[in-house]
């Protein structure tokens, strides 16, 4: 009880009570601080793995198909993934010459980037058990078409043996 008493003067006392709350809000302040400008690692998806997801959904979508059995696929791309900067052009004209100047916008010491573009797909084979059944392979190539975004002369089905 004489603990208690105690301690009601010393936070009585004006200077403590300053203190006191200096600490709790240097304490605020570096919660706020941590949280707030916490660096997240975005989970980063390689070209491959990429493209390696594309045939694995297209595969589980089509042997879900009837009649289609057993399916492998393979996708073809053009590229690798392309990022897409944020940039600032400087034109100046001096005389007859006109120079031009493209630099990327950096925004806290990063680029800043406006978007990611997947890579363009410029094949996709597909190898299926029901591959020999027009009706079956004419399915195959409108799902795989409407899926990928490409068009049905990029598509290429074979009869898995």
């Amino acid at each position: 009880m004489k603990n208690k008493v105690k301690l009601l003067e010393r936070l009585k006392n004006k200077k403590t009570l300053e203190i006191i709350f200096v600490v709790v809000l240097i304490l605020v302040s570096l919660i706020i601080f941590f949280t707030t400008f916490k660096t997240e690692k975005k989970s980063e998806i390689t070209f491959n793995e990429y493209i390696e997801s594309l045939e694995n959904k297209l595969e589980k979508a089509l042997t879900q198909v009837e009649n289609v059995g057993k399916v492998s696929v393979v996708i073809n791309v053009l590229s690798t993934q392309e990022t897409v900067l944020a940039v600032e052009t400087t034109i100046t004209e001096n005389g007859d010459s006109i120079k031009t100047v493209t630099t990327p916008i950096i925004v806290g010491g990063e680029t800043v980037v406006l978007r990611e573009e997947m890579p363009k797909i410029t094949g996709v084979l597909i190898v299926a058990e029901g591959a020999n059944n027009l009706l079956v392979k004419n399915k195959i190539i409108n799902s795989t078409s409407t899926l990928l975004n490409i068009n049905a002369d990029k598509i290429e089905i074979l009869t898995m043996k």
